[in-house]
């Protein structure tokens, strides 16, 4: 049986290219469906259970991120995994920087559209996907430390 991979991120170069690898080892994709359960027999993931049936496989990753210990869960198996908070901001303006810089616990990662990124914190054992004032701050001077100019720079967005 061939393998059978729930593709998740589109868009993203290494993702795409980690895609295109598995489907030339023969994994197979099968995109927006949701996995409803699992058929096991003998401690064996047999088939998993989709919308519209059943699907068998011969071997699965269980690729959910922080929340695969929820999957596991589901499976009666422990699956060590822990949510870990990362903050970023962009900043646009200030300056043309042509190249990824890091320093320290800091990055800055320019974009083709003249954002440039910056990261990131890390805050472990949460899901909460607020942005707090304090790392807002942390990302900013940062950034400030590796490249003077960008303190006329405009923050253009914020995720977590």
């Amino acid at each position: 049986m061939r393998p059978i991979g729930l593709r998740a991120v589109a868009g993203d170069v290494r993702a795409e290219a980690l895609h295109r690898s598995a489907e030339q080892r023969g994994a197979s994709f099968r995109a927006h469906k949701s996995v409803r359960g699992f058929d096991v027999s003998a401690g064996r993931i047999r088939a998993l259970v989709l919308d519209e049936g059943r699907l068998p496989v011969g071997h699965v990753v269980i690729a959910a991120g922080a929340w695969s210990g929820e999957v596991g869960t589901l499976l009666g198996c422990r699956i060590p995994v822990r949510p870990d908070r990362g903050e970023m901001i962009a900043l646009r303006g200030g300056v043309g920087l042509g190249h990824v810089v890091v320093w320290n616990k800091a990055y800055l990662v320019p974009r083709a559209d003249g954002e440039v990124l910056v990261g990131s914190t890390s805050t472990r054992g949460t899901f909460d996907k607020e942005i707090t004032a304090r790392h807002l701050a942390l990302l900013a001077g940062r950034a400030i430390r590796m490249v003077p100019a960008l303190a006329d720079a405009a923050l253009s967005r914020t995720w977590a």
